[in-house]
Formats: structure tokens, C-alpha cells, sequence
């Protein structure tokens, strides 16, 4: 949207004369295409490694910046990094994440089959076995792509998975509405004293 396009350039614009300053890398929804009116803007402002090494000595690897926000109640959220930091992260990837976010989306997508043929969740270690007792009434690739997630995860099989359910359920929730209920039902738990849809 127009108004974060410019609280980006006034940001940008504000760090053009620091010598420490490597670049400006938008990310989040902005970068998506799916922000909302109100959304932050989420950055990453790389810098040399000197002047990152100062920053994560001081405690200051990100902040909040109002410099130039174009919109009512808007910010930028900056995150730091570096020539050497983005080096070291693509190099190591990360194998506990990837794992973690594979079966976090195979528990969904489980849960959701069981749920959609009144099945209940007896738990994680009989799910695979649960599917397969529904497989003739699962869609064509649901197990297929379920089990290259587990077996083998990646964004791409991640992506699979989803458009097999999305295909098959035929969600009525946008985007942003199926954002809001995740957020509301994980990670704002504590605020509204329920427990997450995962631990049901």
C-alpha cells in the first residue's frame, strides 16, 4: 500500500547516510503483497559486521522506528544483520526449524482430515495410522504429499500440502482471516486464557 511504501523510503532514506549502512531489505507482509492497512513494516537493515558486532554487544540487534511513518499507529520493526550473519545463517541453515515447521503442518492438515470426517484426535503417535484407515475417503496426493512434508521437508512440500487441503476443504476464510484466527487461537492464548487447537 502507498503509505507503506513510504514509511519504507523515509526509513530507507534515514539510514542513506550512515557509512555503516550496507542496505535496506523489506520482508513480512509488505514484501508479501498481503499487509493490511495497519501493518507494521518489517526490515531488515544490514549493516557492516563491525557495526553489527557493536549492536549485539549492546543488546540492540532490533528495535522499533517511527522516523518518517507515513500512517496513524504505523512502525517500522528493524532487524539487523550483516555480510558475515546472512553468511553464517545460509550456511547453516536450520534442520530443528524446518523439522519443527514439517510437522506442525502434517499435525494441521491431520487434525483437519480427522475433523472434517467427525473423527476424534486420540493423539499424535496414532495419526499416521488414523489416516491411513480414512485413505479411500482422503483426497487424491493428501497422503502422498503428507508424508513427503514429514519425510522430506521444504517450503515447496509444505506449499503441496496446503493446496491439497485448500482444494479439498475449500476454506471460506481469506488470507488475513485465516491469519487472525491462527493468531487468536496460538499465539494470543495466554491474553484470552484458552488453550491452543494443537494441545486440544
Amino acid at each position: 500500500m502507498h503509505h507503506h511504501e513510504q514509511t519504507f523510503a523515509a526509513f530507507t532514506e534515514s539510514q542513506r547516510a550512515s557509512s555503516d549502512t550496507l542496505g535496506v531489505l523489506v520482508v513480512g507482509s509488505v514484501a508479501r503483497g498481503d499487509e493490511r492497512p495497519d501493518s507494521d513494516v518489517d526490515v531488515y537493515l544490514v549493516v557492516t559486521d563491525s557495526a553489527y558486532d557493536v549492536a549485539a554487544r549492546a543488546g540492540r540487534v532490533g528495535y522499533v522506528s517511527t522516523v518518517g511513518v507515513a500512517y496513524l499507529g504505523g512502525y517500522v520493526d528493524v532487524k539487523l544483520a550483516s555480510p558475515g550473519y546472512l553468511r553464517a545463517a545460509a550456511d547453516r541453515g536450520d534442520r530443528f526449524l524446518l523439522q519443527h515447521s514439517a510437522v506442525h503442518s502434517a499435525l494441521a492438515a491431520g487434525r483437519c482430515a480427522l475433523a472434517h470426517h467427525r473423527r476424534l484426535f486420540r493423539g499424535q503417535k496414532y495419526l499416521a495410522a488414523d489416516l491411513t484407515g480414512l485413505a479411500p475417503a482422503l483426497p487424491d496426493g493428501f497422503l502422498d504429499a503428507w508424508s513427503d512434508i514429514i519425510d522430506q521437508p521444504s517450503p515447496e512440500r509444505a506449499g503441496d500440502l496446503i493446496d491439497v487441503v485448500d482444494r479439498w476443504l475449500a476454506d471460506p476464510l481469506t488470507g488475513d482471516e485465516a491469519l487472525s484466527a491462527f493468531i487468536a487461537a496460538n499465539e494470543l492464548g495466554w491474553h484470552n486464557h484458552t488453550i491452543p487447537p494443537e494441545y486440544w
